[in-house]
């Protein structure tokens, strides 16, 4: 017998490519002072981790979710609490994970067998707020005849597609779940494992 029919919605942070809106709007002069010194302060800090990495690690990939995107930077380091090293740490783990994956060369074209099975997709619109919507209907997911792999790579290659969609400013995309009809036979915990795994390598900011 299936569970009860429902469906379940979560929220996840993502990069979305604007050095400004970690700091909210303030208006007191002795508040404006502030926010200046703390982009400028957070810039300094980027180009500390630009400049460490290209020392460190001068193999890897540079461009955009490359070592020297400024971006991405920011972000892990407000993940990591402006902690340089920490930030230089993960950020390594995340782009040499990006290489190892093949993340750039996943196209809709490779991962077409699965992703015609409607299993999940990236709706075409945004949500009321703003937010691009990346939709999972778990009872179309058949782990047991459906290449785990190509599974792996239809989920990289939907959170890609879906933060491309991010408008500047935006820093979240939303997630589906549609349980309707699940049986035990779309049950996968191997692939809930690769997503707890790979979570901070998908994520950019928890």
């Amino acid at each position: 017998m299936c569970p009860t029919q429902s469906t379940h919605w979560m929220t996840h942070q993502f990069c979305s490519g604007c050095h400004t809106e970690f700091f909210r709007k303030m208006r007191s002069p002795g508040q404006i002072t502030m926010l200046g010194f703390n982009i400028k302060r957070s810039m300094c800090l980027v180009l500390e981790v630009k400049d460490k990495l290209k020392t460190e690690h001068p193999d890897l990939p540079v461009g955009k979710n490359g070592r020297d995107d400024e971006d991405m930077i920011l972000w892990f380091l407000k993940d990591r609490r402006f902690s340089v090293e920490d930030a230089v740490f993960k950020l390594t783990k995340a782009i040499k994970w990006r290489q190892e994956f093949s993340v750039s060369e996943l196209t809709e074209e490779s991962v077409r067998n699965l992703y015609e099975t409607g299993k999940a997709y990236v709706h075409d619109f945004l949500d009321v707020q703003g937010r691009p919507v990346l939709v999972v209907v778990v009872s179309k997911h058949f782990p047991g005849v459906q290449d785990p792999k190509e599974n792996e790579k239809l989920c990289v290659f939907l959170i890609e597609k879906a933060l491309c969609k991010i408008s500047t400013g935006r820093k979240e995309i939303l997630t589906i779940i549609d349980l309707r009809g699940f049986c035990t036979e779309n049950a996968d915990i191997s692939f809930l494992r690769f997503l707890g795994r790979r979570e901070e390598m998908l994520e950019r900011s928890r």
